[in-house]
């Protein structure tokens, strides 16, 4: 019950540090995880060049969606973290104007 009323008690000026502490941590894991998800679609299309070489299309074919499943993964967990690490900027910006 006391950590509640803490919480409750905090400053606005730093709950607003926390919040862009936050995001900044959010941001760099979504980094990490566009990471794996290309390293990921980049082993994909590797399966994939393997099944073209074999004659295998049918396998090719869905290998190759995978590998563009990740690749959009990717792109779109970049896109949120850039987007995490704007929010946090502006964040920062506000809780240095104050």
């Amino acid at each position: 019950m006391g950590k509640d009323q803490s919480k409750s008690k905090k400053d606005p000026m730093d709950q607003l540090l926390d919040a862009s502490f936050e995001m900044r941590q959010q941001s760099k894991m979504l980094e990490k995880e566009s990471q794996r998800a290309q390293q990921k679609a980049d082993a994909e299309k590797k399966r994939a060049m393997g099944f073209m070489n074999k004659g295998d299309m049918e396998s090719a074919k869905i290998v190759a969606g995978e590998a563009i499943r990740y690749t959009k993964e990717s792109v779109n967990l970049n896109r949120m973290g850039a987007k995490m690490g704007a929010v946090a900027l502006k964040l920062d910006s506000a809780y240095r104007t104050q």
